[in-house]
């Protein structure tokens, strides 16, 4: 029952990042919020069946983690900034951009480009150059995203 809970949370997961990739993109979402909706009763229904049941509620609390402690974001650029305060390892802690490109495999990169300059121009993200490229990856200085004729390779959220 834990691992059934645990497995559909993720799930759900997985599916609202792709509903953001598809409204980045302009692209159908209709049935993805149905998906959505009714994996969320499903889940919800899991819950309760192990409340009833003899499971610890530490348990099964541990195995729906982050399903509904945060709302969906409302929008791609939410789910941006969402998605940099997650992969960060404190408030204000910079992210390198291939981590937070890894974690939105479905988000087209030129629709990404656009919603972090549109985010660092509202000022809700800072993006900034690594001061030490000589000692970046290859796919660290790959996943840059040019701004001002500058690559730029950190984000954190402000």
């Amino acid at each position: 029952m834990i691992a059934a809970i645990a497995t559909t949370a993720r799930q759900i997961a997985d599916m609202e990042t792709d509903l953001a990739a598809r409204r980045l993109a302009g692209r159908p979402t209709r049935l993805v919020e149905i998906r959505i909706a009714t994996t969320r009763q499903a889940l919800a229904h899991l819950i309760e069946v192990a409340h009833e049941g003899d499971l610890p509620a530490a348990e099964i609390e541990a195995a729906a983690q982050g399903w509904d402690a945060e709302p969906e974001p409302a929008t791609v650029d939410d789910l941006v900034v969402a998605t940099v305060g997650r992969l960060a390892a404190g408030a204000g802690d910079w992210v390198h951009m291939v981590r937070l490109r890894t974690a939105l495999p479905q988000v087209p990169r030129a629709g990404l480009d656009d919603v972090l300059r549109r985010l660092e121009r509202a000022s809700r993200v800072v993006i900034a150059p690594e001061s030490a490229q000589w000692c970046a990856t290859a796919e660290e200085l790959a996943a840059a995203i040019r701004i001002g004729g500058q690559d730029k390779h950190l984000v954190c959220v402000e």
